[in-house]
């Protein structure tokens, strides 16, 4: 992650006007943050309702036991080293496979919005001509030529 964050404030303070460069730093820190919290909060919520829909325990625990491994892998650990050791290891097979399961499709949606953002920004953050861009003044650029000598 901090490759990114090195290579997007590099982007956005080339970009920036050197008059305004502390405020664009801010507003990229302030991005970054904000999507961070974002992320965590929408993916976890999302990892959270795939573990609780996909948590199969097995038969015969009492109803304080199965209410309390369907909030979360840390509860079911907590629960399962108070039963025999039978039922402690399908508990906990149950609520890996399931953890694992919310992992593994939060961690395949992040990586596809990951992609389509990717794509986004290719296509629409690209420079346009004469837009002002230190790539067309280079280009558009005539070099000098030296007056003729007789």
């Amino acid at each position: 992650m901090s490759p990114l964050i090195v290579l997007v404030n590099t982007i956005v303070l080339r970009v920036a006007p050197k008059e305004k460069s502390g405020s664009a730093a801010s507003m990229s820190e302030t991005g970054a943050e904000v999507g961070a919290a974002l992320g965590i909060a929408v993916f976890g919520s999302l990892l959270a309702m795939i573990y609780r829909l996909r948590v199969d325990l097995p038969e015969g625990l009492p109803e304080s036991v199965t209410s309390a491994a369907e909030q979360g892998m840390p509860s079911a650990a907590a629960i399962a080293e108070q039963l025999p050791a039978a039922q402690a290891g399908e508990l906990l097979a149950a609520a890996e496979n399931a953890f694992t399961t919310g992992l593994t499709t939060v961690s395949y949606l992040s990586a596809a919005v990951a992609l389509v953002l990717a794509i986004l920004a290719a296509l629409y953050l690209r420079p346009k001509a004469g837009d002002g861009s230190a790539e067309d003044e280079v280009t558009s650029q005539e070099p000098e030529r030296a007056p003729a000598q007789a």
